[in-house]
């Protein structure tokens, strides 16, 4: 860069000769130049390194060292290599010239010297540096920021960033201090990112609402979007703000303190330089920012999932309400929060939840705390309709107890209402509170704020009417076992005094009175059976896990199998059962009775709805760690068009030929129960005058050992 001393270019004299010195200076200086000597070659090389001149008149015999090696010296050098050497010397031959280009002197000049030719000379020379230093100094400029946008497009950290923009600047420039701000989307705060030196120009966040009254130059810089440069007293140094512009909105600064004017020329060469690399600060920081953002919204959103996912795991109305006051504080990185349920006989919130992160739960309303709300006009519609926020910097437009309630008791700087609603009936509100100052709920957050209320609504609706149904089955199978007692009894008694009377009477019945007798006792038989398939029913829908053993199913189906073949040899039938395909142990956790009194219906269905002479197979096999039971008969079969119903409650298929076969129509529905509760799967497939086959499967538990 060529070197100004008062606005004048700098030329280093060297020669031994005091007088041509003195008289070069004086011409010289009369055409404007700046002007420092050199007696020989090595004070030469000592004053080109202190002063850096524009240009150098060096004799070429002097003591010490000579002019030639001098100047082979110095263009060794950076900046020794693009400074012009005009040598001038009394010798006037070939040798002497080529010597001097040898050694990389620009020119060359024989004594006595021609004034107006080397007025010209130095002219052409300085003008033509001048050139090259512009040339330079772009391709320097180009290579700064060619370095940056490779740097920038590899880097997502806005601390790189900001370094890579404070650093470059201050190398260039050669200021004393910088700084670089940004504006905070989620606080409106204008930010130091970071800073080197001690810049003055903005020591601390300042709210954009503030901005104009606390920082009025920050604040035109922003709304003008032009750099702002302030020259110092003495004229040497400068301050300069720049605008970061991002897609028209203004996003940012860059502050510049101790600038060298020199940099500030009038071409705005150094101020365009400064605007490229704001340009290309803001684009980079806004990337960062940008993703940023997106990673902030992907962990938003797994949080969301994540609270989602654990709301709807739970059927208890309290576990509810604590995962889904914790899921609201954690999706929104908030302090803490508390559920209120509403209450609409009273119009009153009323505390049932609360949780709070790395602080004491007693700064949070306690559990059962109440605000009435009805108290209020119009305050109901504020809480009742979309989520609100409220902060401390606007307390006259609330209520005193509904700013105690949501602010003052929870030391909340900013206290975000959400409300629950299902089919338009409000239930209730999550209060999310936040102690820190100066930060605000962004929509973004409100909104998956506004997905996690509407998933929750659901979720307790979902836990109110589990709590209705298990309130009702519990009264069911209590209305069960109540009226089974009192008829059971009843039909005891009955049956018992029947069996004495028919005892005394039954020598003087004729034929028509014992096909009487036989009536009542099959129809008490049915009465008996159908109190027992009733009671086996409930218990198998209502019997908890906690008192399941392991269950031997290979025994099992054996016991039964023998137990039940005695009918099927009364009806001449042909009766079969196949354990070849099944595991040397086959080990179940669960109950022993519903277990076997499902095998046992399988197979006595089997047996009643084939004719005398027909054929049952009785298979179990094994398979992907699943026991399989399977009953085949070639009976009667089942219409196709009742098959649908089979397992319904108290259903008996109409099947030709089988009027006469009695039964409750539960056996098969107690079956599907009983499996189902044992987390397996029943099946069938039948044709009419085929036959049918019925089984099921249950897993198998190889971690079980039998009780021994």
């Amino acid at each position: 860069m060529t070197h100004l001393v008062h606005d004048r270019p700098l030329i280093l004299i060297a020669d031994d000769d005091k007088w041509m010195r003195q008289m070069t200076k004086r011409m010289i200086t009369r055409q404007g130049y700046a002007v420092i000597e050199a007696s020989d070659g090595t004070e030469c090389l000592r004053q080109f390194e202190e002063h850096l001149p524009d240009l150098i008149l060096m004799d070429a015999v002097m003591p010490i060292m000579d002019g030639f090696t001098a100047c082979e010296r110095l263009k060794r050098s950076r900046e020794g290599e693009r400074t012009p050497v005009l040598i001038i010397t009394g010798l006037n031959d070939a040798e002497a010239v080529d010597r001097a280009f040898a050694a990389g002197a620009t020119d060359y000049l024989t004594k006595p010297i021609h004034w107006p030719v080397l007025h010209h000379r130095l002219k052409r020379i300085i003008k033509a540096k001048k050139t090259d230093d512009i040339l330079q100094q772009k391709i320097a400029q180009l290579d700064i920021l060619h370095r940056i946008d490779r740097e920038l497009g590899y880097t997502l950290d806005v601390t790189r960033v900001v370094n890579l923009a404070m650093d470059t600047a201050i190398r260039w420039t050669g200021a004393s201090g910088c700084v670089v701000a940004w504006v905070e989307d989620e606080t409106q705060l204008l930010q130091p990112l970071a800073s080197l030196g001690q810049p003055e120009i903005l020591t601390e966040a300042i709210p954009l609402s503030q901005l104009h009254t606390r920082a009025p130059l920050l604040a035109r810089l922003l709304d003008e979007e032009m750099p702002y440069v302030q020259e110092a007293q003495d004229d040497q140094r400068a301050m300069v703000v720049l605008p970061l512009v991002s897609g028209r909105k203004r996003t940012g600064l860059i502050g510049l303190e101790g600038i060298h004017v020199a940099l500030l020329d009038d071409d705005g060469e150094g101020v365009d330089f400064l605007l490229h690399l704001a340009s290309r600060t803001a684009a980079g920081i806004d990337k960062t920012q940008a993703h940023r953002k997106t990673r902030i919204r992907a962990e938003q959103i797994d949080r969301l999932y994540t609270a989602s996912t654990a709301i709807s795991s739970h059927l208890e109305q309290a576990d509810v309400t604590e995962v889904l006051t914790q899921g609201f504080v954690t999706l929104l990185d908030a302090s803490g929060g508390f559920y209120c349920e509403y209450q609409p006989r009273t119009e009153k919130l009323v505390v049932r939840q609360r949780y709070v992160i790395d602080a004491a739960e007693d700064v949070l309303p306690e559990i059962g705390a109440e605000c009435e709300i009805n108290v209020h006009p119009g305050l109901m519609g504020r809480i009742g309709g979309s989520p609100e926020q409220f902060t401390r910097q606007n307390p006259d437009s609330l209520p005193i107890d509904w700013r105690r309630f949501i602010l003052d008791d929870c030391q909340s700087q900013t206290s975000l209402v959400v409300p629950l609603q299902i089919e338009d009936r409000f239930i209730g509100v999550v209060v999310v509170c936040e102690s820190r100052f100066e930060r605000h709920f962004l929509p973004d957050e409100i909104g998956l704020a506004r997905s996690l209320a509407a998933q929750g609504a659901v979720a307790l609706h979902q836990a109110t009417l589990f709590d209705n149904i298990r309130g009702l089955e519990q009264l069911k199978s209590e209305m069960i076992r109540m009226a089974s007692h009192d008829l059971r009894n009843p039909l005891a008694h009955i049956s018992g005094f029947f069996e004495i009377l028919t005892m005394e009477l039954d020598t003087t019945f004729n034929d028509e009175q014992q096909e009487f007798v036989a009536y009542i006792r099959k129809a008490i038989k049915t009465m008996e059976d159908l109190l027992a398939d009733i009671l086996n029913l409930e218990r198998a829908e209502s019997q908890s896990k906690a008192s399941w053993k392991p269950v031997d199913l290979l025994q099992l189906v054996q016991e039964v199998a023998d137990a039940l073949r005695g009918q099927s040899i009364l009806k001449k039938q042909t009766y079969t059962v196949k354990t070849d395909g099944a595991a040397a142990r086959c080990f179940a956790l669960g109950d022993t009775t519903q277990l076997r009194q499902a095998c046992s219906n399988l197979i006595s269905n089997a047996i009643k709805y084939t004719p005398e002479g027909g054929t049952i197979e009785v298979r179990i096999y094994t398979r992907d760690l699943q026991f399989y039971f399977e009953v085949e008969d070639n009976g009667y079969g089942i219409p196709e068009e009742q098959q649908s119903r089979l397992f319904e409650r108290f259903f008996r298929a109409h099947i030709p030929g089988a009027e006469s076969i009695e039964g409750t129509g539960l056996g098969l529905s107690l079956v599907k129960s009983v499996i189902e509760h044992h987390q397996g799967e029943t099946w069938f497939k039948s044709r009419v005058g085929h036959g049918s086959t019925f089984g099921f499967w249950v897993p198998l538990d190889t971690a079980v050992e039998p009780e021994l």
